[in-house]
This record gives structure tokens, sequence and C-alpha cells, in this order.
């Protein structure tokens, strides 16, 4: 994002989204999340990398017009997710957003904790990058019989 911010600006300020969610931040806690939002319009809720290496990170940003509350995660610290509860307009909704590098090995791990974090009442939204290439994606549009994923 730090290469792109011109363009994450125009996104946050030039649009009327609510709710943003972003994989491959590639944010470190040396990028503070005030130059994400230097206008302070939305709260920011960044899981940050936690080694220097390149990919990953996650990020929430929430409309201040609206309630965000973090979840809070599992034990399992090393994954790259974020949780936020959403209340917006008098409706309620929890977003998650989550990384996986190509090469790791973490897939159980996020099922787990995606299972426990979507148990809930009220609609869900999930972004992700999960690098699976062996999923075979349809789009929303696509056909009325069931598609089974490989």
């Amino acid at each position: 994002m730090c290469n792109k911010l011109n363009e994450f600006y125009h996104l946050l300020y030039g649009c009327s989204f609510d709710v943003i969610l972003v994989t491959e931040t590639w944010l470190t806690s040396k990028f503070p999340d005030s130059l994400l939002d230097p206008d302070n319009k939305f709260t920011v809720f960044c899981h940050d990398l936690q080694h220097q290496r390149g990919g990953g990170g996650v990020c929430v940003l929430v409309s201040r017009r609206c309630t965000a509350v973090d979840v809070t995660l599992s034990n399992n610290c090393d994954l790259e997710m974020c949780c936020v509860d959403i209340n917006c307009f008098d409706k309620t909704c929890r977003a998650v957003v989550v990384y996986r590098a190509p090469d790791d090995n973490s897939m159980p791990g996020i099922v787990d904790q995606l299972s426990s974090l979507l148990d809930v009442k009220g609609p869900c939204i999930i972004a992700d990058d999960v690098n699976c290439s062996n999923i075979n994606w349809v789009s929303l549009e696509g056909p009325s019989e069931p598609t089974q994923y490989t």
C-alpha cells in the first residue's frame, strides 16, 4: 500500500464506501495507521506483518458513520487475519479479512479460526487471499446448479 497511497486515498475519499477490506498491505508497525487515513474518516484495524518478507498483512477500514469493534482472535496469533463487528445504519455484520502466503501450511488454522468467528447471528463478509491454486471459483452469476469445488 505504501507505493499506492494516492490510489488508496482516492478509494477512501473519492468513493462512498463504509467498509474497505484489504489483503497484502505489506505494512509493518513502522507505518502508522494515521497515514492510511489522514482525514480521520475511518476507524482502522490492521494486522501488520510480523516478519520482514514480501506480501502479507491485512486491514479493515470502517467509516466513522458506523460503529466498529475489533474481535479478538483465538490464541493462534500467527494467522494474518483481522475480524471486526460493524454496526451501520441499524444493521450488524461481521467482516473478516485473511491472507495466507502460497507456501504457508496454516490452512487448518484458518479454517478453525473462521469456523469459530463465523458462528454468529447476522451476515458475515470474508475477504481473502489464501493462495490456493487448486480451488476453481465460479462467478456470483455462475450456474444455478450446485458446483463442486476441488
